[in-house]
């Protein structure tokens, strides 16, 4: 009797799901909570035409409208006041669903790598993340990993309290946990989390495709992403030539078997996109699309150590994060706050690749409105590239939300930031913001990590003083500054800091030399040749995007004595080209080097004779002027008769750019 009713139950539940009409997707369900003070929406699908309802707990009288052909509908509605315990039905003719236990309050998308994606079981943090958590009002959504070629509609995720006894807390994104917490604690309101972050990721494959349109300097990633997107012109376009090509190899190839000859191979399959965390798309399209839309506050972020070649070009990527995530959300004010990757040793990589990316993302609130970041430095771990202290770095988060989106003018959220240089007695002056009344050194130590550099671009360790809200630096080598710089290095865990204890993060008073160029760097879309091979593992690395002096990311030729010896990059088509940008490194016996550039081959034109000191490191940018070209060609007419740690009929060049305008 007992095993009837339980086949009995079983089948009822099978026939009931069978026969749903109505599709909710998993972000509203039990347990979620709306975004107060701004219009929510909710939606869904059911039969086709069908009539779809909208009732709830707070709304007296009902909303009732049609769900379009393919069976989908939306609802747009106010909340109701911060608090708990509400309900919201969803009928139609044939179903009915109701979402219980529904609060509103402050809704935040916790989203990036390994930083954001770490939880309190894994890295509890030295302030010893509570073993009891009980804090029932905040909610949490945590998303699993996924990535799609294509949008996504739904994931596997639930709703669930902040509290230890369900063990899905301690899997939560811990600076996410300490982020609401924060905002809990001052804000008295419910609080929804909704995790979504994978480690190792890149920022590209999190960003929607609208979001590099109008940033030049993406648009050859932009056109990449596009035609490998199913449903984009661009894609269809490509297929369509390849599949014309297939056919066309297809008939002849058929022929040639007829007839008893050899049959070649077939057209390659056009390149994709690579799909995945570490690829170009995947994540948003699996793990932010299906959320977009809900209401929420804003985000928070905590990425960068994949991307960390970017040097300063990854602002624009942020960028195009920030405002694609904006456009889907259709809500351009939404506030983006992020943090600035930590030290980390990374092994033999350049030390100064790193500040190069950190400055990146300090540019990147330059260039986008309503972005802010803390900066982490001061309680790094440089041997393990996830510090294991997730409460300040969700606090400070939260500071900057306190401040700016809910009124807590007392809180000091913001670390010290250059702002100028000036050059009294041979000495640096340097200014800076957010001081909140005066700088100084942690532990009150000596100030570490300045350096200073003259006309000949050498930099030597300096000596720093603080005064009141100013930096004067010095340095017994450098009579006459040029340029400042201070954290420079990967591995750098600077002292200085303001009034409110927040650490300076890294700085050069020339940032303009690192901005690139506007446009796109073309050079790594072409091909290249040395007249002179190397034979020995350093024939890479030209237009890979790193500057640093070693084998596979600095070009070297070969030790023929005969000079002069060149390299031929070719851009595959005909481009407006604005700036060429090439640099040799502080080895090698580099020395003259006249660049030429052209249409064809035949008629390349010099534009400019660059000359290289010898065991220095050198940079040299060339006005193109917006001219047509394909070939860019840097011919090395002589060289230093000694050695400078390599044979002296080496040459070398760090990196070649060529910025401007892709063809058509």
């Amino acid at each position: 009797m007992k095993t009837g009713k339980i086949f009995v139950l079983f089948f009822f539940i099978c026939v009931s799901a069978a026969f749903s009409d109505i599709w909710l997707p998993a972000v509203f369900s039990d347990g979620m909570i709306l975004q107060r003070g701004k219009e929510n929406v909710i939606w869904g699908t059911c039969d086709k035409a069908s009539e779809v309802e909208f009732s709830s707990s707070w709304i007296s009288g009902k909303m009732v409208k049609k769900a379009d052909r393919q069976g989908r509908w939306e609802f747009r509605f106010l909340p109701p006041q911060a608090g708990e315990g509400y309900s919201l039905t969803i009928k139609t003719p044939s179903d009915k669903r109701a979402v219980n236990n529904v609060s509103c309050g402050e809704v935040w998308v916790c989203s990036g790598q390994s930083n954001m994606d770490t939880n309190s079981n894994s890295y509890p943090d030295k302030y010893n993340l509570a073993k009891k958590i009980d804090l029932p009002r905040v909610k949490m959504f945590h998303i699993p990993h996924r990535a799609s070629r294509t949008a996504q509609e739904d994931v596997e995720a639930e709703w669930f309290k902040a509290v230890s006894s369900d063990p899905r807390t301690a899997n939560f994104s811990a600076a996410g946990y300490f982020f609401g917490k924060k905002l809990y604690e001052q804000l008295n309101v419910p609080i929804g989390l909704i995790h979504s972050a994978w480690g190792g990721s890149r920022i590209e494959p999190w960003t929607p495709l609208c979001g590099y349109e109008g940033i030049d300097r993406l648009s050859m990633l932009e056109k990449f992403i596009k035609e490998g997107t199913p449903g984009t012109a661009e894609y269809k376009e490509r297929m369509q030539n390849y599949l014309a090509k297939r056919k066309t190899w297809l008939r002849s190839a058929e022929e040639t078997l007829a007839e008893g000859g050899f049959v070649s191979p077939g057209p390659v399959f056009p390149e994709m996109p690579d799909v995945g965390h570490k690829g170009e798309i995947g994540t948003y399209n699996a793990m932010i699309h299906p959320i977009e839309g809900l209401a929420i506050k804003g985000f928070i972020w905590y990425q960068g150590e994949a991307n960390r070649r970017d040097g300063m070009l990854y602002a624009w990527k942020k960028k195009a994060l920030v405002e694609g995530w904006r456009e889907v959300w259709d809500d351009y004010t939404l506030p983006f706050y992020y943090v600035q990757i930590a030290p980390f040793k990374y092994g033999s990589e350049d030390p100064s690749m790193l500040p190069r990316l950190q400055a990146g993302q300090e540019y990147a609130q330059e260039i986008t409105d309503n972005t802010a970041m803390v900066i982490v430095n001061d309680f790094t771990t440089i041997n393990d590239i996830h510090p294991p202290q997730k409460r300040p770095v969700g606090q400070r988060l939260a500071g900057l939300a306190l401040r700016r989106d809910y009124g807590f003018e007392e809180v000091q959220p913001y670390s010290p930031s250059y702002e100028s240089m000036e050059v009294e007695n041979g000495k640096a002056v340097l200014s800076f913001t957010h001081t909140y009344g005066k700088l100084k050194s942690r532990k009150g130590k000596p100030l570490t990590h300045f350096e200073m550099a003259g006309k000949d671009g050498h930099f030597h360790k300096a000596e720093a003083v603080i005064d009141g809200d100013e930096v004067i630096v010095s340095c017994g080598k450098v009579s006459k500054p040029e340029e400042v710089r201070f954290a420079w290095h990967k591995t750098a865990e600077p002292n200085l800091e303001n009034a409110a204890g927040l650490p300076a993060g890294p700085f050069t008073t020339n940032l303009e030399e690192l901005i690139p160029p506007e446009g796109v760097n073309l050079a790594p879309h072409g091909s290249w040749k040395c007249s002179d091979p190397n034979p020995w593992g350093w024939n890479s690395g030209l237009t890979d995007g790193s500057w640093q002096g070693k084998s596979g990311e600095c070009m070297a030729s070969g030790k023929s004595e005969n000079f002069p010896k060149h390299i031929l990059l070719d851009l595959e088509d005909v481009c407006q080209v604005d700036k060429i940008i090439f640099g040799a490194p502080d080895f090698g016996s580099t020395k003259d080097v006249d660049v030429y550039a052209g249409k064809s081959k035949s008629s390349l034109r010099k534009l400019s004779s660059e000359t290289f000191s010898f065991k220095q490191a050198g940079r040299r940018t060339i006005q193109a002027g917006g001219k047509e070209i394909r070939f860019v060609k840097l011919v090395f007419t002589d060289n230093y008769k000694k050695k400078a740690g390599y044979d002296e009929n080496f040459i070398f060049v760090s990196e070649l750019e060529v910025w401007g305008t892709p063809a058509e």
